[in-house]
């Protein structure tokens, strides 16, 4: 996420400014579900301005949660998601107008 992401008015829909940048180190997400998820994760939201379908990619068949829901507003990706989850034991259960939620069958 950058600074001048979080400032375009259509990432927000609010004015304002950037009080303070900090710098946190990355964390790969199978790094992060190592460290932190020590049970069956049962819902997973994943918003993270275009780069949802790589992160997919990379999360390890070992994690499954119940329930992944993607930010997904391009046809393309949605056939991009069926072809990462589909394989992984997910289906599509439900959409809305900006998101797509599939949940293992």
């Amino acid at each position: 996420m950058s600074r001048e992401s979080i400032l375009e008015p259509k990432v927000t829909g609010l004015p304002g400014d950037v009080v303070r940048v900090e710098t946190v180190q990355n964390l790969h997400i199978n790094a992060f579900f190592e460290a932190y998820i020590h049970e069956p994760l049962d819902f997973m939201s994943i918003d993270i301005e275009g780069m949802d379908l790589p992160v997919l990619k990379a999360l390890s068949p070992v994690y499954r949660p119940t329930v992944i829901q993607v930010e997904c507003v391009e046809p393309a990706l949605l056939a991009q998601l069926k072809e990462t989850l589909e394989p992984r034991g997910y289906r599509l259960a439900a959409m809305t107008e900006v998101n797509v939620i599939f949940a293992l069958n």
